[in-house]
């Protein structure tokens, strides 16, 4: 079963206000929550790894990638300036190859883009059956892009795991956080435990707080 952002860190906070001052800055809202990406990313590699593909709910749809062109100065005789088409999103879910993408392309779904390394985004104009055809490839959170399929597209829909949900547009915080609901208490653990670590709390603490959340974890 998932859980909304919020709920993962009211859990971790309630393990371990009791043993705090409740005014203790190291356990602002914002901080966890920095801490619940950390471990989620660790989390994300360790299943990829394990599976060598990523399940449903690790994604977020995007449908607000906005289209940008800028002019590029002519080159090597060519006569008119050509526009260089890019859009910008949300870091990336990194170290798990080109899985942190399921689909790339127009908003209705039909033409997914095809992704290449930025080598092979450099040649594709010369393949003879398929320069018309759309690519991109990825440079940090820039997609260029080449053969849009019509020019006047202004957006493009992107299904991807996010380094950070919170940065894709309409994220949701009463939904459940993009982690299955089985890993949600592994994460839960593991900041507790790095939380009670950096903040001196003896041993038998963490072991408290673990069969605490086993505990909640089986009712």
């Amino acid at each position: 079963m998932g859980k909304p952002l919020d709920k993962i860190v009211a859990t971790i906070k309630s393990q371990l206000t009791g043993h705090l001052t409740t005014d203790d800055s190291r356990l602002e809202g914002e901080l966890i929550e920095d801490m619940v990406l950390d471990v989620r990313a660790s989390l994300i590699v360790e299943y990829y790894r394990s599976k060598r593909f990523l399940e449903d709910s690790f994604f977020q749809i995007n449908d607000a990638v906005l289209i940008e062109s800028e002019k590029v100065t002519p080159v090597a005789g060519i006569s008119e300036e050509n526009p260089d088409i890019f859009a910008k999103v949300p870091a990336l879910q990194s170290n798990v190859g080109y899985s942190n993408i399921r689909y790339f392309g127009t908003f209705d779904g039909r033409n997914g883009f095809a992704r290449l390394s930025i080598s092979g985004f450099n040649a594709t104009d010369g393949k003879l059956f398929t320069r018309n055809d759309s690519y991109y490839t990825v440079s940090g959170t820039k997609f260029l892009i080449k053969n849009m399929p019509n020019l006047g597209i202004k957006y493009l829909r992107l299904i991807a795991v996010s380094y950070d949900p919170r940065e894709v547009p309409n994220y949701d915080p009463t939904k459940d956080f993009p982690l299955p609901g089985g890993m949600i208490h592994k994460a839960e653990l593991i900041c507790i435990k790095q939380l009670m670590s950096t903040l001196g709390l003896p041993a038998d603490v963490i072991n408290d707080a673990q069969d605490v959340l086993i505990k909640e974890q089986a009712q």
